[in-house]
């Protein structure tokens, strides 16, 4: 199992992000292997492509129905934002919410390896940053 980090789906799916090439690359690494998100991440991403994209609703529902077909989404709880909250605290806010989520994730699911572009992710206990 892989996390991946909003930063690197979007800079895999947007020509012009400057780190796509670098993402591309990086895709080769995930064939066959199991992707998770959060839902928190799934809302980071699509709101980001708005942006990105301009708000091209068609080629938005393209990358949610493959990121909802292909990928394991991992909904949060009241429990598990309880611990997100302590990780967000016990680094000092140098990550949010969302990054404090993903990485309570990955503790609870024994994931290590996150590809991100977000250096949020640097220096994270149990962690292993691909970027």
């Amino acid at each position: 199992m892989i996390f991946l980090d909003s930063s690197y789906i979007v800079s895999l799916v947007v020509d012009s992000e400057e780190d796509h090439e670098n993402a591309l690359e990086l895709f080769e690494k995930l064939e066959g292997k199991e992707l998770v998100i959060t839902n928190a991440v799934l809302t980071e991403t699509i709101n980001l492509l708005l942006k990105r994209l301009n708000r091209n609703t068609k080629a938005i529902s393209e990358v949610y129905e493959t990121i909802t077909s292909e990928f394991t989404i991992i909904y949060e709880n009241k429990e598990l934002t309880q611990r997100a909250m302590e990780t967000l605290i016990k680094y000092k806010a140098t990550l949010g919410l969302a990054d404090a989520l993903s990485i309570e994730v990955m503790k609870e699911l024994n994931i290590y390896e996150i590809f991100s572009f977000d250096d949020d992710f640097d220096n994270k206990e149990h962690i292993v940053w691909i970027h």
